[in-house]
């Protein structure tokens, strides 16, 4: 364990200073989650009287590695390309369009009707019960074998992820109007977002409430980058607005007793069950599995496979050696490594690697810092790097972006983003 902390630490040194001081860059997110990860599991070593076999972290050290080199070789051949063709006559800034207003309305009235759906159709699914046991009812059942007699109906679901890109799209805007155009936009635009973190609550979900506010944290880091043209003022914006997360574990904790989670343990022992416990998990898979038999790629690509034979992927708790229920999530690894050895692990963080290098690339204009390459960029980015921090959890990119879904997602936050920002390029 102390091996994986040193590595991490390293890891977080060396990616702060070769991206010049970039707190939120790439490697240093990722590193930033498995780092938390670790040290959790390094407090609960002694409870729960577990140690990390060596392939354990050699496992986890090499996919690391292999994501680390994927971000560093993208950027640097597109630095290169950039000096060679960059047009210095050129400068570019995005503008936000007077239709927001119109289109916060429409998705507000959208969310509310979404909202009613929702809750109508988990109702169904579990009649007369409390709203607790409705949402515990839909959560475990989603999970299980039997997740077909939960299913929302496809007008409900599309409407939820319509609805959501908006959402998301429509707060990037507030911010970009608020923090760098020094524009007033109206607060209309935030409302939907508080709609879609309802309806996460009401299908028992709690890491889509982190999603947003890592969504707000990044774009809001970037921006007052290009505002201040220096990442210094940035870094020091989100360490001082860090200890809302820290703010947010008790509430965290506290909303497992409203969604119908069974779990006895006081607070800080289900902090680091949460946080160590994926690692832990792994472990126990890796010394003696805890699956059945499954097609190649299906926990990989789970999302793609419901499409082709809607075979849902199912984890069973891990159990210690010591008689200890650690927990049934495994971190991406386990996914990655169940379906293709250790070269898929390597191909796959690798390739997750090229995907967030190239996506923060064309977050940054490294000339002046005045804004992005691409504004669509940075909600992309923003978007997902919750995904890269929770990689240490599970994997959420490429068991959900794989799919028709997910590429519909993409397109509908472009779609929202192209109707309400407008690329201005003006010669200098």
């Amino acid at each position: 364990m102390l091996i994986l902390i040193m590595f991490f630490l390293i890891m977080n040194i060396l990616a702060f200073f070769i991206f010049k001081f970039n707190l939120l860059n790439p490697i240093n997110v990722y590193s930033i989650g498995f780092l938390i990860s670790v040290i959790s599991l390094y407090f609960a070593k002694n409870i729960w009287n577990v140690s990390l076999y060596s392939q354990t972290v050699s496992l986890i050290i090499i996919g690391s590695i292999a994501y680390f080199f994927g971000v560093l070789i993208v950027n640097i051949k597109l630095f290169i390309k950039k000096n060679n063709n960059t047009n210095k006559s050129l400068a570019i800034s995005y503008s936000i369009k007077s239709n927001v207003t119109i289109v916060a309305g429409v998705i507000t009235a959208l969310q509310v009707i979404t909202t009613l759906m929702l809750y109508r159709t988990l109702k169904s699914f579990a009649p007369g019960g409390s709203l607790s046991s409705m949402i515990s009812y839909f959560r475990n059942t989603s999970m299980s074998n039997d997740s077909d007699m939960v299913s929302l109906p496809f007008t409900l679901n599309q409407l939820i992820n319509f609805n959501m890109a908006g959402s998301f799209v429509l707060v990037f805007v507030f911010l970009y109007g608020r923090i760098l155009l020094n524009k007033k936009v109206s607060q209309l635009a935030i409302v939907p977002i508080f709609f879609y973190m309802l309806q996460s609550i009401l299908m028992g979900g709690r890491q889509q409430l982190l999603r947003v506010i890592i969504f707000v944290i990044v774009s809001s880091y970037f921006l007052y980058m290009y505002k201040y043209k220096s990442p210094t003022v940035s870094n020091r914006w989100v360490l001082s607005k860090s200890k809302w997360l820290l703010l947010f574990l008790p509430f965290f904790y506290l909303l497992k007793f409203f969604i119908g989670r069974t779990s006895t343990d006081n607070f800080f022992q289900y902090i680091i069950r949460y946080l160590g416990g994926p690692i832990e998990s792994l472990d126990i898979y890796l010394r003696g599995g805890v699956l059945g038999e499954h097609l190649p790629g299906q926990e990989t690509f789970t999302s793609l496979y419901k499409v082709i034979n809607n075979s849902p992927v199912t984890f069973r708790w891990a159990q210690s050696t010591t008689g200890v229920w650690v927990g049934n999530v495994f971190t991406g690894i386990r996914r990655y490594y169940s379906d293709f050895g250790t070269i898929g692990v390597i191909v796959i963080l690798l390739c997750l690697g090229l995907i967030f290098g190239v996506s923060y690339y064309f977050v940054l204009n490294r000339n002046d810092f005045k804004c992005p390459r691409s504004s669509f960029a940075l909600i992309f980015y923003s978007f997902y790097l919750y995904s890269i921090f929770f990689e240490f959890f599970d994997d959420t990119f490429m068991s959900v972006v794989v799919s028709m879904g997910g590429i519909l997602k993409i397109f509908e936050l472009y779609l929202f983003y192209k109707i309400m920002m407008k690329r201005v390029v003006v010669k200098k």
